[in-house]
């Protein structure tokens, strides 16, 4: 079957490119006044579909509409909306094995009307041939098309909603959807919110799995990059405003690049180590404004020094915890960079900009674009370290309280040993560059979070309901007692996974549960060892 598979997409591969693949309303072009060339706009979208017939056996049929279908709902701006509503209802009767649903889905297929061209309505993040992918991992076709939404041959992209005249922006805004990208219901509304409030707009579409959350930061921050350069070679306004927005899962990103992939990190910096640079990696990768939306996760955000001004927004009946969690960002970066939370009573997860028919919206939620439009422009040209008077936070920044039972750590130069003790008080000694953390016997924290950038990582014993742990190159280890229940989740460039609970595991991004309700462990690094192993 597998192989079968492979056959079948590296003919179908084949077909794309060597002839067009489907036809397309205005290829017959009759009117003396349609050019050749604005016919060609028409078709070019043809180009990314794979070639499909009512006569294909059931499973090529399903892998080439699941595909193009995907395709074509991701680019959905580039195409009227009526000629596109059509695709749609015919891949819903598909769906409910409708009679004659196959007949409708390629009809539709071939009326598509497009009125942008993918030149003008799209910019690539990558060249093809030079993609980063982090540890240099190749994939082969069966398993991105099977684990990927949108299939082999993927290069991420920004859909762009620029103003009639781009250099009148007050601002510019990269957007992020939820899920499995949600754009129709959180990117592409709302980029025709915030162009219509007077900014460029970008709809971002990252690589999603199988490739690795450090692939998805690179891509982000490629995005950032991109319009950086773009404005600056186009003469966009606004460029002192450059605001990041993700929607629950999409603000996942924003918050990731702001902790783990800014300022001047290339993809090389980020393992990536046969990517060749270009003029476009030379531009620092900051940003203004970060727009947080019904997201964000139960760590504490890392302080880093690259901060941007944060704005957030949440309903007060999100089952997600998405709400707990941004009170807490807000609580905890009140006082350390310009912040606002605004939670909308009655709302639930998943309102985007509050449009017509979005779900869990009330009417007030409609509101918020405009008052971050007001928040962007009080920190347009906003930046920590030059507010702050100060460049990248040097050695070790903590935060310790034993009230509030947390135990927060930055170091840049030694390693973080964390363990119990005998006293009534945490305390913490620094002896050349490495840090020593001491807690209460039998003390349960709420919160252990340590980012040590050039050491190890130590916690013998302590335990947490939350430890999340950082390195670039060193090793973590978390020693717990034998009859302790736990919940990992491991991301590594390394592979390297080591514990007295579980062996040869080789995945860049692991989750492993033992036993139940027991405390959650989040570890990242690139090239060190992660270890989760019985206290002796």
């Amino acid at each position: 079957m597998k192989k079968r598979l492979c056959m079948l997409l590296s003919i179908l591969l084949l077909v794309t490119l060597t002839v067009p693949a489907i036809s397309f309303a205005g290829e017959e072009v009759t009117d003396a006044n349609v050019s050749v060339s604005d016919a060609k706009v028409l078709q070019d979208i043809g180009e990314y579909l794979w070639e499909i017939s009512t006569d294909m056996d059931d499973e090529a049929f399903e892998l080439a509409r699941s595909r193009n279908y995907k395709i074509v709902k991701e680019m959905e701006p580039l195409f009227t909306e009526e000629s596109f509503h059509k695709v749609y209802v015919a891949s819903v009767h598909l769906n409910q094995n409708k009679e004659g649903a196959r007949e409708e889905f390629v009809e539709a297929l071939q009326n598509l009307e497009q009125v942008k061209s993918v030149a003008e309505g799209i910019t690539f993040l990558w060249d093809a041939e030079n993609m980063p992918n982090a540890g240099d991992k190749e994939y082969a076709e069966e398993e991105l098309d099977a684990g990927q939404l949108d299939g082999y041959g993927f290069v991420p992209y920004m859909i762009n909603y620029l103003l009639e005249d781009p250099s009148e922006a007050k601002g510019n805004v990269l957007l992020f959807s939820g899920g499995s990208r949600t754009n129709d219901g959180e990117g592409f509304p709302a980029a025709e919110v915030f162009q219509a409030l007077g900014y460029n707009a970008f709809v971002v579409d990252c690589r999603m799995n199988p490739y690795s959350q450090t692939d998805v930061d690179m891509d982000t921050m490629r995005a950032i990059r991109l319009v950086k350069y773009l404005g600056e070679q186009e003469g966009w306004g606004g460029m002192d405003c450059i605001a990041l927005c993700g929607f629950s899962a999409g603000g996942l990103k924003v918050i990731d690049v702001i902790e783990n992939a800014y300022f001047d990190q290339t993809p090389v910096d980020m393992g990536a180590l046969s990517y060749v640079p270009d003029e476009i990696d030379a531009i620092d990768g900051d940003f203004n404004v970060g727009i947080l939306v019904y997201t964000g996760n139960d760590r504490m955000l890392t302080e880093t020094g690259h901060w941007p001004a944060l704005f957030m927004v949440a309903g007060s009946e999100d089952a997600t915890g998405a709400t707990q969690r941004l009170e807490n960002y807000y609580d905890y970066t009140k006082d350390i960079v310009p912040s606002q939370l605004i939670v909308y009573e009655g709302a639930g997860h998943g309102f985007g900009v509050g449009q017509e028919g979005a779900i869990k919206a009330t009417g007030e939620c409609a509101q918020w674009p405009t008052e971050a439009d007001v928040f962007m422009q009080e920190n347009r040209g906003y930046h920590q370290a030059a507010a702050d008077g100060a460049e990248m936070k040097e050695d070790t920044e903590s935060v310790l309280s034993a009230e509030a039972n947390i135990i927060g750590i930055t170091s840049d130069t030694g390693s973080v040993t964390v363990e119990y003790y005998g006293g009534t008080e945490i305390l913490q000694t620094e002896e050349d560059g490495n840090i020593l953390v001491q807690v209460p016997e039998g003390v349960v924290l709420d919160n252990i979070s340590i980012y040590a950038s050039a050491g190890e990582i130590d916690i013998i014993g302590v335990i947490a309901d939350t430890y999340n742990l950082e390195t670039v190159d060193g090793d973590m280890n978390v020693y717990l007692p034998e009859d302790q229940a736990f919940h990992l989740q491991l991301r590594t460039i390394s592979d390297l996974f080591e514990s007295d609970f579980l062996y040869d595991v080789g995945d860049a991004r692991h989750e492993y549960y033992f036993g139940e309700d027991g405390v959650n462990i989040d570890m990242e690094t690139i090239i060190g060892v992660g270890r989760v192993m019985i206290l002796q």
